[in-house]
């Protein structure tokens, strides 16, 4: 059976540079039925231009997609146009995905900081100052995204913390102290 998968996934990705539909054939005694990848080649309906790169997942809520870069910038973009329709400045490389629970998000700043947003507007509703953010080496990529679960916002810091809040506040709840790097 192994064999039989490898085979069939060294067939997809040979066939992958003639056509855009693969045939299975794991089972020779199964009829095969083409699966297809899509039916149109998909299109680039719009770009964004930022001054540094993106390591941040780009996230996605109503008409909003919301990505931050390494030139300490958050960006809310709207996802039918590619306008920006504000931005965010924090003092440190954003390297995290954003949460988005109700009319808020939340943001890893880099710089040590978690930020509450109005998603709408952009508008600041509160910050909690951790003890700070670092690199720990070279490949030192991402950092912790904020998580909301149960209306308890969990926020890791590179000062080995790891904070919890209520999503609609600044009043910590629980502070896991002195732990390993935290990342997510």
């Amino acid at each position: 059976m192994a064999n039989s998968f490898i085979a069939f996934l060294i067939a997809c990705i040979l066939r992958s540079f003639f056509s855009n539909t693969c045939i299975a054939q794991i089972d020779r005694n199964v009829s095969s039925d083409a699966i297809a990848d899509f039916t149109d080649i998909p299109e680039i309906h719009w770009k964004f231009l930022t001054n540094a790169p993106i390591f941040a997942s780009p996230v996605v809520n109503e008409n909003l997609v919301y990505i931050g870069g390494v030139d300490s910038i958050l960006f809310a973009i709207d996802i039918q146009t590619g306008i920006e329709k504000w931005r965010f400045r924090t003092n440190g490389e954003i390297r995290s995905n954003v949460c988005v629970a109700d009319h808020r998000l939340y943001l890893n700043g880099g710089d040590g900081n978690l930020y509450a947003l109005n998603k709408k507007s952009g508008n600041l509703l509160w910050t909690y100052h951790s003890e700070g953010e670092r690199k720990y080496d070279f490949a030192d990529y991402f950092h912790s995204s904020p998580v909301l679960k149960n209306g308890i916002v969990y926020f890791g810091s590179g000062d080995g913390n790891l904070s919890c809040f209520p999503r609609y506040g600044t009043q910590k709840y629980l502070n896991l102290t002195r732990m390993s790097q935290v990342n997510s």
